[in-house]
């Protein structure tokens, strides 16, 4: 099946029905495609979501397959007997979701704000914005529960929600493990925990930062890739170092060059010469009792790099 360009506005349809289920049910959510043991799959494109009391979407079959690109889901809530999952409650399905975004949708009597998953198949999330999402206990942007296992590639969270942890993600024990990668995460919660693991959570970094444990809760922090990262004048050359004693002091300047600043986490010193043109001179000195010698002159040019064609050298040999 295939959506494209399609609007689900629950503030337009009736008080107990919904946009579109697949079966035929009574209901308030956006879409609601159910297959039980029979395979499925669903495509919906450029779409959106809204306000929907019961969620905007409900995806439930051991061999489903839902694909969602470009689609918006926006101020839906999960209240009734789903109460988890106000932007879509995946149960048994793969979902595979791509440059969307979740704003301010509420699982105000249950969990996972944005996404809920249950018993779902594998699931991957890429460029996805999770938006000003809550949650009552878990999960404000997502919670996973039971076997899925979760990939989030290059999105961002940013003030999200939960009352008891994982203002951002929830992860419940006996789940697989999940992975994030290159995410964004700004201003949530500090009340608690930004991400609460019980089962495991591998971080994918950048070089010069390393991931916390892979269970347990992370604190509420504004960070992008990895929460660690090497301090000020240090970096790091590799990615998901193990901590900080893999950071490296920062390259010191060249010679005649001065007013190097502090690099930053990830770079190496960024140095200001003191006046370019720079003209250096250089000595080699050899022979029995070093009486040869070879002087050379190089120029450092104004971009940091050697100016070969302005490098003259000459040999001046003893006659003593």
């Amino acid at each position: 099946m295939y959506i494209e360009n399609a609007i689900f506005n629950g503030t337009e349809t009736r008080p107990h029905d919904a946009g579109l289920q697949i079966p035929r049910s009574y209901g308030r959510c956006g879409l609601r495609y159910e297959t039980g043991s029979t395979q499925g799959v669903l495509t919906v494109v450029d779409s959106s979501f809204t306000s929907f009391a019961d969620g905007g979407m409900r995806l439930s079959g051991s061999d489903v397959v839902v694909t969602v690109q470009r689609s918006l889901f926006q101020d839906n809530q999960a209240t009734g007997a789903q109460s988890d999952g106000a932007g879509i409650h995946a149960s048994g399905a793969h979902l595979i979701v791509s440059d969307s975004s979740f704003i301010r949708n509420d699982a105000s009597s249950g969990e996972g704000g944005a996404l809920f998953f249950s018993a779902s198949a594998p699931a991957t999330l890429s460029r996805v914005s999770f938006i000003d999402n809550s949650a009552n206990t878990l999960g404000g942007a997502i919670s996973c529960a039971e076997t899925t296992a979760l990939r989030v590639e290059q999105s961002s969270f940013a003030q999200n929600s939960a009352g008891t942890a994982g203002s951002a993600l929830n992860f419940l024990s006996g789940g697989a493990s999940s992975s994030i990668f290159n995410c964004s995460f700004l201003d949530h919660s500090s009340s608690v925990p930004l991400v609460r693991a019980d089962s495991p959570l591998q971080w994918v970094c950048q070089p010069g930062h390393w991931p916390p444990p892979t269970t347990g809760d992370l604190p509420q922090s504004d960070f992008v890739g990895c929460p660690n990262h090497c301090d000020a004048g240090f970096y790091g050359p590799l990615a998901n170092m193990s901590g900080a004693a893999d950071c490296t002091p920062c390259t010191q300047c060249p010679s005649g060059v001065s007013s190097h600043r502090e690099c930053t986490s990830q770079t190496d010193t960024v140095c200001t010469p003191a006046a370019l043109p720079y003209k250096k001179e250089a000595s080699l000195s050899f022979g029995p009792s070093s009486e040869h010698r070879l002087n050379c002159e190089y120029t450092l040019l104004e971009n940091g790099q050697f100016d070969m064609s302005r490098t003259g050298c000459q040999f001046v040999m003893s006659t003593d």
